[in-house]
């Protein structure tokens, strides 16, 4: 039986606490408005109303913070809510998206894309543009970034640092787009409809980036290697790295022509000596990469594998892979007096390849570019890593040639080793 009474503070706080269960006391003035009592004595205001085929409840205080006069007032409104078709607790799960703060979104945003999609890299290069360009604005509800805040920062960025202002934007506009489809409300209309950032692109505002073009010049090589050389000699540790480490990953860069994660994270378990490959399975594009070890790069392996310490080819500090040496860079640049970055290395093995008029396809396999779809002919060559060796060797010679180093100096042969043996 339905139990009514008349609401008000002092006849609530007498009603009793039920031995078990939850009572229901429903108001006789407000329609729909009752009070739940719990066993422990709880007593909350609730409205509860027939509509499209069953109850819907809503929990809209908690006796005595709310009053009889504020939960009767308030209880109307969410009625007459419910009779507009309007649900008060998709209010309420929509008022905490809107809370939604920038960091958090970018959290959803990472998490969103699962390791293929987004490697440890990418996340963590977000998670370090959001803290050094935005870091004041990390907890701030996506709807407080207006278009003159972005205005303002990019401006504020871009007159020392444009790429950054570039790259800091991009992920912002990322960032909107995602939580523009991520947050809908009944009807399917975004919670954030708006992107801060489209002025950037209305205004033109984004700068214009050149491609770095940077590599060593063919006659550049030889005091390049002699400027590792020179470094190996420093008897001070690099950041708490030996500088034979940080030479030794410069060298296989040049002569692999992997991006630099790839080489410094290469761990020992992914070298075959006995077959002489090497397997990248962390990749830009996503596909495990297998390359054939040369010459030079087998006796380098092989020193670093009778010294090794750790997992990788190349050892950080603290047991884990070698992270970007900076500071040894500048010292290399210093006394070599060439100005060269470690993509850079990468970006001079594809200029030798080239100028031995290799086969276009074998250049993109040997540093893993991607062959387009649309490259019907591409798609018809099968590359095993046998197919490889050849022109990575070539190269390889054609480096040592350019840089005047003697294979009976600094790298062997197999071959040669082979017949000594």
């Amino acid at each position: 039986m339905k139990r009514e009474i008349k609401f008000n503070q002092s006849r609530i706080a007498e009603l009793e606490a039920p031995e078990k269960g939850r009572v229901l006391y429903w108001d006789t003035k407000v329609t729909n408005l009752a009070v739940r009592v719990t066993p422990t004595g709880h007593k909350s205001f609730v409205v509860i109303m027939w509509k499209d085929g069953g109850n819907k409840f809503v929990t809209i205080g908690r006796f005595p913070s709310m009053t009889v006069k504020q939960a009767q007032e308030e209880a109307q409104k969410v009625t007459a809510d419910l009779h507009k078709g309007i649900d008060p607790n998709k209010k309420e799960e929509i008022a905490e998206v809107k809370k939604t703060t920038l960091e958090q979104c970018l959290n959803a945003y990472i998490d969103s894309r699962d390791n293929q999609r987004f490697s440890e890299n990418t996340r963590k290069s977000y998670r370090a543009i959001l803290e050094n360009w935005l870091s004041d604005w990390k907890a701030k509800p996506l709807g407080d970034i207006t278009t003159n805040m972005v205005n303002k920062r990019f401006n504020e960025i871009s007159k020392k640092y444009p790429v950054a202002g570039n790259n800091t934007f991009r992920l912002v506009r990322a960032l909107f787009n995602f939580a523009r489809d991520e947050w809908e409300d009944k009807d399917g209309n975004p919670v954030f409809p708006f992107n801060p950032t489209r002025k950037l692109s209305h205004a033109k505002k984004w700068h214009k980036e050149q491609r770095r073009q940077g590599v060593l010049k063919n006659y550049e090589l030889k005091p390049w290697f002699n400027a590792l050389e020179l470094f190996e000699q420093t008897r001070t540790t690099q950041g708490g790295v030996q500088p034979t480490t940080i030479a030794d990953y410069l060298r296989f860069v040049l002569m692999t022509g992997l991006r630099r994660r790839e080489a410094s994270n290469l761990e020992w378990s992914n070298v075959d000596f006995k077959g002489r490959t090497i397997t990248i399975e962390q990749t830009k594009n996503r596909q495990t990469h297998i390359l054939p070890i040369t010459d030079y790069v087998y006796q380098l392996l092989e020193k670093r594998y009778q010294n090794r310490s750790n997992d990788f080819v190349f050892e950080g500090r603290g047991g884990v892979s070698l992270q970007e040496p900076k500071k040894a860079v500048e010292r290399i640049r210093a006394l070599s007096d060439l100005y060269f970055t470690i993509h850079d290395l990468r970006r001079t093995f594809i200029s030798v390849a080239e100028s031995l008029e290799l086969s276009p396809y074998a250049i993109k396999r040997m540093v893993n570019h991607k062959i387009p779809e649309q490259d019907v002919t591409g798609g018809y060559i099968i590359w095993e890593v046998e197919r490889l060796r050849e022109p990575l060797q070539r190269v390889n010679d054609k480096i040592l040639k350019l840089a005047e180093i003697k294979e009976t100096a600094q790298v062997v042969s197999l071959e040669t080793a082979r017949k000594v043996k």
